[in-house]
């Protein structure tokens, strides 16, 4: 099957949010020993930085307002990247809504739910220990509908 794709690609991108640094270099190492094309990275952070790629696409997520991906997470990987002498190719993305929550946003809403849990267990421990009842942080939650 990868003969019929690599007939019809000029290029691999490999990377993603989730791939890991070992995983990375193992899925080139696969991947260049049965194709003969360019494989170029497409890092979701500094730390999908391979000497074993062909080149690199230096992202700068353009539609957010998170600094570290506009150009935080390039500024960590440009010593690795000058260092293994991978060519870059400079790309400007935007996400743009498609109905869904992006990974990061999934992230983000699961750090600010369990520090809001966290919060509030400890305003609940605090109001019971002076004798206070508080409403079930969950149960109101969902009682709001």
């Amino acid at each position: 099957m990868l003969d019929e794709v690599e007939d019809l690609a000029d290029v691999f991108f490999i990377g993603g949010s989730l791939m890991t640094e070992d995983a990375l270099d193992e899925t080139l190492d696969r991947l260049k020993s049965r194709v003969d094309k360019p494989c170029i990275l497409f890092p979701g952070s500094a730390i999908q930085v391979s000497r074993k790629a062909d080149a690199l696409l230096m992202l700068s997520l353009i539609s957010g307002r998170n600094a570290e991906l506009l150009i935080g997470q390039q500024v960590i990987a440009a010593p690795r990247i000058k260092a293994f002498g991978l060519e870059t190719l400079s790309v400007g993305y935007m996400l743009v809504d498609g109905g869904r929550a992006t990974t990061l946003m999934q992230k983000l809403w699961k750090v600010l739910l369990v520090s809001f849990i966290i919060q509030r267990n400890l305003q609940d421990y605090h109001s019971i220990s002076r004798g206070k009842k508080t409403p079930d942080l969950i149960t109101d939650y969902y009682r709001r509908d």
